[in-house]
């Protein structure tokens, strides 16, 4: 178990240089999560697990974890579940400020339905949710006082047009003020096609300091399917850095002074790895935020990932830095 050598590129380390101040803002929906015993069917179950799940809420929780200091916009409900999202989020040191709580409008929800042998059903519940409602008034009154980056995925514009225009205002008004804006991809087929993902997507790398996607993901933003063709397009159509995420397949970093590839961790087994590509985004942003190379960063992305995929659940597993340097290091001995 171990991670191969990087090949960097002559110019990688210089790219972090400068560390970022003010905190980081992640934007976008969690929901509450039900989900079956590994195993089984949902509809057969006497009992399911119940947490939450949000791709920008769980890179929320992997930054604090490291010791970034961030903060979540998003609206819940007067329900256990939305109780629920907001007690874990300042209980890992997730500011949950900016969160308003609405009495009439619930948490959206959704199940997850895992079976042995494929991928895992989702559904929703979040079309009339407190997010969904309030989704424009958070993009128009958002307070950016000490706002050095934004972090959002794709999910939230692909949510209705209200989310595309909030996804919209929040990159535009982030770019106006000189924060950072950090966007993953995060495809999800049944919110909205691949061809409306391309266009809405495709207007905004030019305003992208940070793009994360995976190989599929990018071929549908550029029409290629091998990695350094999709890398070298999405950097001509404007991203300033491209982070393509290959799963067990590793890493490449595409930048206009070159190109790095991190192989991927091997583990012994993969217990859950929903969650895994978050999990990298906050290592990888954790290790830009301390102004450490290229390398450095992918690396501790990729441990990351590879720790959620060690736990059930999509935000449990992931690590501190202690832990991802035991898991490095390979330290299997009990901490007692």
């Amino acid at each position: 178990m171990g991670n191969a050598p990087i090949q960097p590129s002559s110019n990688a380390s210089a790219l972090n240089a400068e560390t970022m101040p003010g905190r980081v803002l992640c934007f976008g929906e969690t929901l509450g999560l039900v989900l079956n015993p590994r195993g089984t069917r949902l509809r057969d179950c006497a009992t399911a697990g119940f947490s939450f799940a949000g791709a920008e809420s769980n890179v929320a929780i992997g930054l604090a974890r490291l010791g970034v200091p961030v903060d979540w916009l998003s609206a819940v409900g007067t329900d256990p579940v939305g109780d629920r999202i907001l007690r874990q989020l300042r209980a890992e040191g997730v500011g949950v400020d900016r969160v308003p709580v609405n009495p009439t409008r619930a948490t959206a929800m959704m199940l997850r339905d895992r079976n042995h042998w494929t991928e895992p059903s989702v559904y929703y519940w979040r079309d009339t949710s407190a997010f969904n409602h309030a989704v424009t008034e958070l993009a128009g009154t958002c307070d950016w006082t000490g706002v050095g980056a934004l972090f959002l995925s794709g999910i939230t514009p692909a949510l209705n047009a209200a989310g595309a225009a909030a996804a919209d205002r929040m990159i535009s008004t982030a770019r106006e003020r000189g924060s950072k804006v950090w966007f993953d991809v995060n495809h999800r087929r049944k919110l909205w096609s691949e061809a409306n993902a391309a266009s809405r997507i495709g207007g905004w790398l030019k305003q992208l300091d940070i793009l994360f996607t995976s190989q599929d993901e990018g071929r549908i933003l550029t029409g290629f399917t091998d990695p350094a063709d999709i890398g070298r397009a999405l950097l001509d159509k404007g991203a300033r850095q491209v982070v393509l995420k290959l799963g067990v397949r590793g890493v490449w970093h595409f930048s206009p002074t070159g190109k790095v590839f991190c192989p991927a961790y091997t583990i012994r087994e993969e217990i859950d790895p929903i969650g895994a590509g978050d999990g990298f985004d906050a290592g990888y942003l954790s290790g830009v935020i301390e102004g450490r190379p290229i390398e450095e960063c992918l690396a501790r992305g990729a441990a990351c990932g590879a720790l959620v995929c060690l736990t059930d659940g999509d935000w449990e597993g992931l690590p501190t830095k202690a832990e991802i340097e035991r898991f490095k290091l390979q330290e299997r001995k009990a901490d007692r």
